[in-house]
């Protein structure tokens, strides 16, 4: 129904926009003010024609006030978003998967997946009647041994330890009309001879998972050929072995999937399958074989169709993982053929056909339901709110109902009470009896007994109905009746296709952005153009032949009328630069916005020149502002130009706290905030350089708000580790967020440890060792040496790292001037003690000057070490079993993670350190990152940040440890994802890398610690300024 467009008659004006309310206000402060001296209040006195005027102007801007917000905060193009904070429902409603039912509607989104089920694992006792051992959640059991106070492979007194935040994935692929079900290996051929009437003989193959896939290329390639072919009549199928050229053999089954009235079907059907495997009576087998290459390039094509489907899921489940979480297993489901009986009795003008198909599609809805995936349209139609339509991951193809979604689980019982329901509602259905439900096998025979009221199916089993096992017979009045098989099939593809709703293409998935008309808000009509011509100030100016006096009173006049004229083009100003209050462009440098008349006849007789910090010039204000770079002007003297005009309108100070507003208004409309972080920069700074600091801080809100969608909806994502993970943004969302919120401008996975190698030389023996180190540059050119040699490495160790904190710090360099034309070049640390010489000396003191330039310029980083690296515990649990070879154990050979768990065995939780645990690796030797109090604010904002069940180990490393974890991480990352990446995992060399990898790492968490200031000890009498502080210092250095 159209709305009728019409003009209110009652419409009341906006104060601002009301011409006569503005000069009565302004009469009456006339009055009040004026009431003693002037009495004249009459529209053709000058003042109350100002006053109009006045009023006129003010009506003008509250009109342009009250356009759309949309219009207001248009750019040129008309778009709303540019630089702006405001994100469509899409990009910030939803959020990465969370629950179970998000990533099942992530996995049936994929084109191909019918369903998908999501199965957190933990340890079940098996269920074997006959007894059994307890089945793990993880790959590989692992048992607390309290005398050893460790982890171990071989079971113990003690339960298996419970590893948390696996997953099992079931999938239910797709049928398609080249395969058929991709959840079964099967094959469905249909016979063309005319004697056969198309009866149907189903080929039983293994599943992808239960058979050698570079086997079954190499029999579709033709690599190996068929030497024969032998067919074996069984009670219920026949067995058909097929030996190749290399001596293998591969068998197979065939049984009847449709039966026709055939006289002597199976003896026909047996036949067949020799004529298909011999040429002629004497048993010489045909090399061509051209039927059996057929199947077996048919089953090479589905096994790769159903391996595509579950990497694309593997893929899409590790692209979307939760922190501390991981994939542990994934396979399709297994389909269980089910049969169903039953007498129904109808009305007698009902048609049967139409009920035995309504009834069919009950049960197979009952059995097996789709994911109905509806539009952005449908789901507003059915008044769901936008927060629920946008709730969880984003997909590509609709929007899925999360209370539907949930009613499609997995059955693990068929009860007979629920089906009788469901057909009692079909129209026409008076009653229903002797109904039975039968499992059958692959061979297409029934699992009896038949189950009255309940049917009990296997874990991870889906039931399909059968019609070619079941049965209805319908009475009408006591009489039988047999449905016609044909009409009854083509009724139930028809109420098949009008219930799919199938994945969606093309559709909308996200509200627009709106759109604005762009106004110039700022256009400014002078107030002075609107008084009478007779008081000289329009633009036609007085005539040349009026006395000095009368052009000095208009200037006069001019001057007056030019402060109200400043501040309402001001106001415009202000109104068109409303999309750069809120804006995230980091550019802006005022809040305040400004405009300087120029279109006022003779208005540059009113302005005093100015200083031109470009030219060094007097120019008048208005050519100051608009004059081009000067030539060889500074980029310092245009930006004091500049600041020259904006301090006119604000200062720095108050920019600062306007800007630091409008974001914090901003952050807080996504109920964020900033103050920590402010308080933290006040701290470090005693409030001194805080000014300094507020660029930084303008940066790091508006830095945060661009990226908000991702460091929201990421907020509890692990990174994917499938896909390469160094010099790229595949991180964790914690990382994203935590770097967002403490200012680290880059959160990729880099190397933060940039500096040239220290080597570190035994010039002893092993059991005697003498430690010296060298700096060398890559040109394998010694700048300096070590002063001495040491007997401990840990000494040695203490010292690089002081080396490579003083390479780059020009006041770390001194001349020692052992003789005048002998010069050291000696590097000291931060308390000026000496810790590395040059490897030569120098003759002259200009040439051992050069050589320090020359060593800032080579060693110093290359790279911003502010970085975090995160690494969850759980990928490093051992992902295969081990044996172990003399005189190796098993725990040697796999390492496993420490545990403390008491010589009385009392723990809780203390003995599984991979669930929901995390190392958190950070660089020590930045300059916000030595600072103390910074360093509480990181770690409270991460473990804040971290979702609430995971735990976090926080440690600040020095150089030479954090040049060793970088060099382990990436190592490990690349051999997990070489390992992860194959689908069956069998690859010894993998797994030996993945092995060795993991085992440094985790030898390398056992052993790290943080590093802290170095504090000294002094007497009374000396000034400290380096105090001891317990648990914030160490007695040494880093």
């Amino acid at each position: 129904m159209e709305t009728a467009i019409f003009i209110p008659k009652g419409r009341k004006l906006e104060d601002a926009e009301n011409y006569q309310l503005l000069r009565s206000k302004g009469m009456e402060y006339i009055e009040k003010l004026s009431s003693t001296l002037w009495t004249d209040y009459n529209t053709h006195d000058p003042g109350v024609t100002i006053l109009e005027a006045l009023c006129y102007a003010i009506t003008e801007l509250g009109y342009r006030t009250g356009f759309d917000t949309k219009d207001l905060l248009a750019t040129e193009d008309g778009t709303v978003t540019k630089n702006q904070a405001f994100f469509t429902a899409r990009n910030v409603l939803t959020t990465e998967p969370v629950t179970v039912e998000d990533y099942r509607k992530l996995l049936a989104d994929i084109i191909g997946i019918h369903n998908a089920w999501l199965f957190p694992k933990a340890n079940v006792d098996d269920l074997n009647p006959a007894g059994g051992d307890l089945i793990p959640a993880a790959e590989v059991p692992l048992y607390p041994l309290c005398a050893k106070d460790s982890l171990v492979y071989d079971p113990t007194d003690h339960t298996a330890i419970d590893i948390r935040g696996l997953y099992d994935i079931m999938l239910d692929l797709e049928a398609t009309d080249e395969f058929g079900d991709l959840n079964s290996g099967n094959i469905i051929y249909t016979f063309s001879e005319p004697q056969l009437q198309q009866v149907q003989i189903e080929i039983v193959l293994p599943r992808w998972n239960e058979v050698d896939l570079d086997f079954m290329k190499d029999i579709a390639d033709a690599i190996i050929t068929i030497q024969s072919i032998a067919v074996t009549k069984k009670p219920q199928y026949w067995e058909i072995k097929v030996t190749y050229s290399d001596a293998r053999t591969f068998t197979y089954y065939v049984v009847i999937a449709l039966r026709q009235k055939v006289k002597d079907l199976e003896a026909l059907i047996e036949k067949r399958l020799k004529e298909i495997a011999l040429d002629d009576p004497s048993n010489t087998p045909d090399p061509t074989f051209p039927l059996h290459k057929a199947f077996f390039q048919l089953y090479n094509r589905k096994q790769q169709e159903t391996i595509r489907l579950i990497n694309q899921a593997k893929t899409a489940f590790h692209a979307h993982r939760n922190l501390c979480e991981d994939l542990r297993h994934i396979d399709t489901v297994i389909p269980v053929p089910i049969g169903f009986c039953a007498d129904i009795e109808v009305r007698p003008e009902t048609d049967i056909e139409q009920v035995m198909a309504e009834v069919y599609f009950q049960i197979e809805e009952y059995l097996n339901p789709d994911i109905k995936f509806y539009s952005l349209q449908e789901m507003v139609n059915r008044n769901i709110p936008a927060e629920d339509i946008f709730e969880g991951p984003k997909l590509e193809h609709g929007f899925i109902d999360t209370l539907e979604l949930m009613n499609t689980q997995l059955r693990s019982e068929i009860r007979v009470s629920d089906i009788i329901n469901l057909i009692m509602d079909v129209e026409g259905v008076v009653a229903v009896k002797n109904v039975l439900i039968s499992e059958y096998d692959k061979w297409g025979q029934p699992v009896l007994p038949s189950q009255k009221w309940c049917l009990h199916l296997l874990p991870y089993h889906k039931p399909i109905l059968q019609v070619n096992f079941s049965k209805i017979l319908f009475f009408k009045d006591h009489l039988p009746f047999k449905a016609n098989a044909k009409e009854t099939a083509d009724i139930l593809s028809v109420l098949r296709g009008i219930n799919e709703r199938a994945k969606l293409k093309g559709h909308a998935n996200d509200w627009p952005a709106p759109e604005g008309t762009h106004y110039q808000l700022d256009d400014y009509y002078s107030v002075q153009y609107e008084l009478p011509q007779t008081y000289g100030i329009s633009k036609a100016g007085l005539p040349s032949t009026v006395p000095a006096e009368r052009k000095a009173q208009a200037l006069q006049l001019k001057a007056y009328l030019m402060f109200y004229d400043q501040l309402l083009a001001d106001f415009f100003s202000q109104l068109h630069h409303a999309k750069d209050l809120f804006s995230l462009d980091d550019t802006i440098q005022q809040t305040y916005f400004a405009q300087y008349i120029t279109d006022i006849k003779d208005i540059s007789l009113l302005y005093k020149k100015v200083n031109d910090l470009r030219t060094g010039l007097d120019v008048s204000l208005q050519d100051a502002l608009k004059s081009p770079k000067a030539p060889g002007a500074l980029p310092a003297q245009d930006m004091a130009n500049n600041n020259q005009h904006y301090q006119l309108i604000e200062s720095l100070d108050t920019f600062y706290d306007r800007r630091n507003r409008f974001l914090d208004h901003l952050l807080a409309r996504f109920a964020e905030s900033f103050n920590e972080y402010v308080l933290m920069l006040y701290t470090i700074t005693n409030g001194e350089k805080i000014k300094k600091e507020n660029d930084k801080l303008i940066k790091d809100k508006i830095a945060f708000l661009k990226d908000y969608p991702v460091v929201s909806a990421e907020r509890g994502k692990a990174f994917d580790y499938l896909s390469p993970s160094w010099n790229t943004s595949n991180v964790s969302g914690l990382e994203k967020r935590v770097a967002r919120l403490t200012g680290i401008a880059n959160y990729d996975r880099r190397n933060l440890f940039c500096y040239i190698d220290i080597k570190i030389i035994n010039e002893g023996t092993v059991p005697n060792p003498k430690y010296v180190f060298q700096v060398v540059d890559l040109a394998a050119n010694i700048y300096f040496v070590s002063l001495q040699q040491y007997d401990k490495y840990e000494t040695i160790d203490i010292l690089v790292n002081k080396v490579y904190n003083s390479l780059a710090h020009k006041d770390h360099y001194y001349l020692d001037k052992v003789t005048p034309a002998k010069i050291y070049v000696r590097l000291k640390d931060g308390y000026g003690k000496p810790i590395a010489v040059s490897n030569s000396y120098f003759t002259k003191e200009s040439t051992a000057n050069a050589f320090i330039d020359d060593a800032i310029a080579k060693f110093a980083p290359t790279c911003e070490a502010e970085g975090v690296y995160l690494v969850e515990h759980l990928l490093l649990r051992p992902h295969f079993p081990v044996t172990a070879v003399l005189p190796q154990t098993k725990e040697e050979k796999y390492k496993l993670m420490q545990v403390c768990l008491g010589e009385d065995c009392d723990f809780c939780g203390e003995e599984d350190p991979y669930s929901f645990r995390a190392s958190v690796i950070l660089p020590y030797w930045p300059e916000r990152f030595r600072d103390l109090d910074f360093r509480r604010f990181f770690e409270r904002t991460m473990r804040t940040e971290a979702p609430a069940h995971i735990s976090l180990k926080i440690c600040w490393v020095n150089y030479t440890t954090m040049q060793t974890f970088q060099a382990l991480l990436k190592t490990w990352l690349e051999a997990l994802r070489d390992y992860e990446l194959d689908l069956i995992q069998d690859d010894t060399l993998k797994q030996d890398l993945l092995r060795e990898a993991s085992n440094k790492m985790v030898e390398f968490l056992a052993n790290v610690h943080s590093e802290y200031p170095e504090a000294r000890l002094h007497d009374c009498e000396t000034g400290v300024t380096n105090p001891v502080t317990l648990g914030s210092t160490v007695l040494g250095s880093f």
